[in-house]
């Protein structure tokens, strides 16, 4: 039985559905040098706009931190796919239109981490961002492909000037994890010895690159760390 009240709730939830892609439709929104300084390239923004030639429907939202796309919404892309592989298709994408992300060798920065296709026959493609083989902390393009094979969004982020950083670390695994523990007995204010008491648990190091700005949303340093 369908009351009126659930009726009503579907037919708003219709319209929501339907209302967004077209209120999605033709926007590029490049940052303005002004707010974003020496963020967007003008090979950014000739990429973005060759995208929209080549798309009914685009839509592009930036990262107003790093200047890079953050999501790329497209209704009708028009690519003529040369393989049927999807992980292949997004590095298809990536070598034509790649500059939008400030990337010129997308099979060297990006490299496969997941491939799945959910409930709906949509796959999705996930890249994570690697730098001399180090990963970038929170970098990764996903790329949405719907059950007909075409691409219908990428969301995600990218580090740019990653390579401008040394992938060589300046201390030793086990002085980062000595150094650690040091932070978190200051942060608890105990002594050395309460600290040695602890049953603390710890992973292996790793080396990533990390910039602090994904979390305060401010325009900061990448740095290389364990």
């Amino acid at each position: 039985k369908i009351t009126r009240k659930s009726t009503t709730i579907l037919l708003c939830a219709v319209v929501v559905l339907f209302a967004m892609p077209a209120s999605a439709v033709n926007q590029i929104d490049i940052p303005s040098s002004s707010i974003n300084p020496n963020k967007v390239t003008q090979d950014q923004s000739s990429t973005a706009y060759k995208l929209q030639e080549n798309s009914r429907k685009l839509s592009v939202h930036w990262d107003q931190v790093n200047g890079v796309p953050k999501w790329i919404w497209m209704g009708d892309q028009e690519i003529q796919w040369q393989s049927h592989d999807y992980k292949e298709r997004a590095y298809q994408f990536l070598d034509q239109y790649g500059t939008i992300y400030r990337i010129d060798n997308p099979k060297e920065v990006l490299q496969l981490q997941k491939e799945e296709q959910d409930n709906l026959g949509m796959t999705h493609v996930i890249l994570q961002q690697v730098d001399h083989g180090v990963p970038v902390f929170s970098g990764q393009l996903q790329f949405n492909f719907r059950s007909d094979g075409t691409l219908v969004s990428i969301g995600g982020r990218i580090i740019p000037d990653t390579s401008k950083i040394s992938s060589k670390p300046t201390i030793t695994p086990q002085r980062a994890r000595w150094m650690a523990k040091q932070v978190l007995r200051d942060q608890l204010d105990i002594t050395q010895e309460q600290l040695g008491q602890l049953e603390l648990q710890s992973t292996e190091p790793a080396l990533y690159f990390y910039n602090h700005g994904i979390f305060s949303k401010q325009n900061e340093s990448t740095y290389l760390v364990w």
